[in-house]
C-alpha cells in the first residue's frame, strides 16, 4: 500500500498544482475594450404636418423655427443660407422656401432658423405629413445631445392665408450621417 501512495503522490501533487494556477493567461486582464465612438458630419432633420386638416381646407403654408445650440448650424455663405439646406419635400415637395438664420452669440446661445415653406400648387395641399428637409452640420462630429435643436411652430395657412389651429410642424426624424 505504501508503494501505491508513493507512486500516486507525484500525480495527486501535480493535479493539485494545475487546479491551483489560474488558468495561466499568461498575466493578461480580461478587461473589455471600448469601440471608438462613432462620428458623424451631419444631421438630416425632418419637419412635418401633423393634426387633423378640417373637411375642405387645403394647406398654403407653414411657418417655424430651428432654434440649434453651437453643435448644429446651417452650411452660410456671405451670411445666407445656403441653397438646398432647407428642402421643402414630401407633400410640399413641389414647394418653396424662405429661411433667415440668425447664429448663437453672446447674448443668445442657440442660433435661430426661421423657415417659411409654402406649397406652389393652386389647389394646396390636403394631406398632412413630411414638409421639410434641413440638413446641418455636426460642428463636433458626435451626435448631438439631448435639446440641441427645438422646434417651435408659428403656424400653418390655408389658401385665403387663415390659420389652421389644428396643425402644427414637428419634428418627425433625425438622422446622423
Amino acid at each position: 500500500m505504501l508503494k501505491q501512495i508513493l507512486f500516486r503522490s507525484p500525480l495527486i501533487v501535480a493535479l493539485f498544482l494545475l487546479a491551483a494556477c489560474g488558468g495561466g493567461g499568461g498575466g493578461s486582464s480580461s478587461t473589455p475594450v471600448a469601440a471608438p465612438a462613432p462620428t458623424y458630419s451631419k444631421a438630416i432633420v425632418k419637419v412635418a404636418l401633423v393634426g387633423t386638416l378640417p373637411a375642405g381646407s387645403a394647406i398654403s403654408g407653414t411657418s417655424f423655427a430651428l432654434f440649434l445650440k453651437p453643435e448644429l448650424t446651417p452650411e452660410v455663405a456671405g451670411g445666407s443660407v445656403v441653397a438646398g439646406v432647407v428642402t421643402p419635400s414630401g407633400t410640399f415637395a413641389s414647394g418653396t422656401q424662405l429661411t433667415d438664420w440668425t447664429p448663437p452669440n453672446a447674448t443668445t446661445p442657440t442660433g435661430k432658423m426661421m423657415i417659411d415653406l409654402a406649397d406652389t400648387t393652386p389647389a394646396g395641399v390636403t394631406l398632412v405629413g413630411e414638409v421639410a428637409t434641413i440638413t446641418l452640420q455636426l460642428v463636433n462630429k458626435t451626435a448631438p445631445s439631448a435639446g440641441s435643436y427645438v422646434l417651435a411652430p408659428y403656424g400653418v395657412a390655408d389658401l385665403s392665408g387663415n390659420p389652421i389651429p389644428t396643425l402644427q410642424a414637428t419634428i418627425a426624424e433625425v438622422i446622423l450621417q
